[in-house]
């Protein structure tokens, strides 16, 4: 993915900006590392790189849309935001192909979907909502980025107790900003070589 770079005022604005989902213990910091090393050798310049740990008070950001505000203060910008886990590996040419694809302006969010066969009380007894499997990552256009942060920054948010965040993140979207995934292979579970059309992985199989 070219790093391309645009200065606007006292913001940065690039192409995609990587955020990683680290936790802070030490087999995140291994597989984060890693991670960050593959992407900086891919092309991304470091500033286009989000590790959750540098950011302070970041204790809720597990839970996502507390970082999405966090996110949101920050002097860079982008098109694309990529979301992943420490686990996850990307292929960023095959990336940079799919988004050159896809419209910004349209509020995507695009991964690989999971949907509940049984009803589970962790996911609310709630069949039928498709959400991200979180090790492939998964993607937010700019466009629905801020239509995030403009809720939150004007809704209440709830203090509920969650168990699963990929699924908690689905229901936000579809309830609250009437988004749901765009489920796409693109965005693979399973071991880290890549298929030819393969843009994001997990290093662990689904």
């Amino acid at each position: 993915l070219a790093p391309r770079a645009l200065s606007s005022g006292s913001q940065e604005s690039h192409d995609i900006i990587v955020l990683i989902r680290d936790q802070g213990n030490p087999i995140d910091e291994v597989l984060t590392t890693e991670l960050v090393g593959d992407l900086l050798t891919a092309g991304l310049q470091p500033n286009q790189i989000m590790r959750m740990t540098n950011f302070s008070d970041n204790e809720s950001y597990w839970t996502l849309l507390p970082w999405f505000l966090a996110v949101a203060e920050k002097d860079v910008t982008a098109q694309w935001y990529l979301f992943l886990e420490p686990e996850s590996k990307v292929d960023v040419g095959a990336f940079a192909e799919f988004v050159a694809t896809l419209d910004a302006s349209e509020p995507h969010f695009i991964g690989n979907a999971c949907k509940d066969m049984k009803a589970a009380i962790t996911h609310h007894y709630r069949l039928g909502l498709q959400y991200p499997f979180l090790p492939s990552g998964f993607l937010l256009s700019s466009t629905l980025m801020a239509s995030t942060v403009g809720y939150l920054k004007t809704h209440r948010m709830g203090n509920d107790f969650q168990i699963d965040v990929a699924h908690e993140l689905a229901s936000f979207f579809d309830k609250r900003l009437q988004v749901q995934i765009q489920h796409t292979d693109r965005f693979c579970s399973h071991d880290v070589s890549f298929d030819d059309d393969e843009a994001s992985s997990s290093s662990s199989s689904s």
